[in-house]
């Protein structure tokens, strides 16, 4: 993991988020209803499922492509805004034959697997740097950092969750 690069365009990512969705199209078996990727990461930790609905209704999971990996990891990168940070968690969904959502978190404490030490929330902020106000509290914990000095005045450019839809 390195420190981010330049901002990524809505064009761009757009092309890889569909290069994503084609990925995960290429795991799925015949009669397939729906895809379920979840993407979690802090730093060099990272936590990917994939899911399957088959025809009958069943939830597979299945072992993620690396496209899959390599791709959201480089939206999380392309993503990320200076003193904002970047998303922690993502959820794409696909839908026959190939419309998609997907939506990325970047304050809510995502439902780990395993949660990272404090080293991969520590991690987290040097390779995508988050001004005070853009840590939430939940993740100052994990971080082991102090609680914040003062609270600055809202910040007009935050955001809540970001999500992107269309077809793979």
């Amino acid at each position: 993991m390195s420190e981010p690069g330049p901002a990524m365009d809505q064009a761009e990512q757009n092309r890889l988020t569909r290069r994503v969705g084609r990925a995960l199209l290429s795991v799925a078996a015949a009669g397939w209803r729906q895809i379920r990727a979840e993407y979690r990461a802090a730093g060099r930790h990272i936590e990917i499922d994939v899911f399957v609905t088959g025809p009958d209704g069943t939830v597979h999971g299945l072992r993620p492509p690396p496209e899959v990996i390599d791709g959201l990891g480089r939206l999380r990168q392309g993503m990320y805004r200076p003193g904002r940070g970047t998303w922690l968690s993502a959820v794409y969904l696909l839908d026959p034959p190939s419309a998609f959502s997907c939506e990325f978190e970047p304050d809510l404490e995502p439902r780990w697997r395993r949660p990272p030490p404090p080293i991969g929330f520590q991690d987290e902020l040097r390779f995508f740097p988050r001004t005070d106000d853009h840590i939430p509290d939940w993740f100052r914990q994990r971080a082991g950092l102090p609680p914040p000095a003062e609270p600055g005045p809202p910040d007009p450019t935050a955001g809540g969750p970001s999500g992107v839809s269309g077809r793979a």
